[in-house]
């Protein structure tokens, strides 16, 4: 949505999750599920409450790496 805004990657910008609001609003009455791609916990949350009900959260790759990470930081 951001890119379609003209503001590519600005997932925090006000002007989208105003946007995002009224989606999810619009897209709720007529039963309809919103959904959104998060690279967090803590954004999934943020989505979760604007009432996104649909999350993608990272990818396998990330996910795989990330834990990769987290088991090298713990051995040293």
């Amino acid at each position: 949505m951001s890119q379609s805004m003209g503001i590519p990657g600005e997932v925090n910008s006000p002007k989208l999750i105003e946007k995002m609001e009224e989606v999810a609003k619009l897209c709720e009455k007529r039963g309809k599920i919103v959904g959104t791609f998060v690279e967090s916990p803590q954004q999934a949350k943020k989505w979760i409450k604007i009432g996104v009900k649909y999350i993608a959260y990272s990818v396998d790759v990330g996910l795989i790496y990330d834990k990769f990470f987290e088991i090298n930081e713990e051995c040293r």
